[in-house]
């Protein structure tokens, strides 16, 4: 149980982290911050020593939080290759790939490709052309249910290496 004076405390902290978010994620991000401080019986402090508010509890929240600071944080002109592909399913294990390697985040719903896709480079995408081309694509992405039937797209080394080899093959084109 939570004193009075402890949750007064916990808001106050979580009201400071959702003033630093962008205002479409301040809501989000005091529920999320809330939430995990109360559960994980943390102050603000350690929560930031954590990482960030990117606790994957598959909650809306969570997942809104997400998207916003890739939306926020993806520099789109560092990444032509996104641009230039041809097909969904190169565009969305891309977004994978960069996911990981700049965010270490270790995969993405469809929704939430889609999403970067769509709102951070401009590529008309939905998810269920998304979820429809990554559960074709074999052995390139990992399936992990995260929760309210959603699916949790993860890049395995087959995704990479056809990324690899995609990429290659474009540069020999031109």
């Amino acid at each position: 149980m939570v004193s009075v004076k402890e949750l007064e405390s916990v808001f106050n902290q979580a009201a400071g982290i959702a003033g630093r978010l962008p205002e479409a994620m301040q809501s989000a991000g005091f529920t999320l911050a809330v939430n995990w401080m109360v559960t994980n019986k943390r102050s603000a402090s350690n929560l930031a020593m954590a990482g960030n508010l990117r606790q994957n509890t598959g909650s809306e929240e969570s997942s809104d939080a997400e998207i916003g600071v890739l939306l926020q944080k993806i520099d789109r002109t560092a990444y032509p290759e996104i641009q230039q592909a041809g097909r969904v399913l190169d565009r969305s294990l891309i977004v994978l790939r960069v996911v990981r390697d700049q965010f270490s985040m270790d995969g993405l719903n469809a929704i939430q490709i889609a999403k970067v896709l769509t709102e951070k480079f401009r590529m008309k995408a939905t998810h269920q052309a998304v979820r429809q081309a990554l559960d074709k694509a074999g052995d390139k992405v990992d399936r992990v249910p995260s929760g309210k039937g959603a699916t949790r797209y993860r890049l395995m080394q087959a995704g990479e290496a056809y990324l690899d080899q995609e990429k290659t093959a474009m540069m020999a084109a031109t």
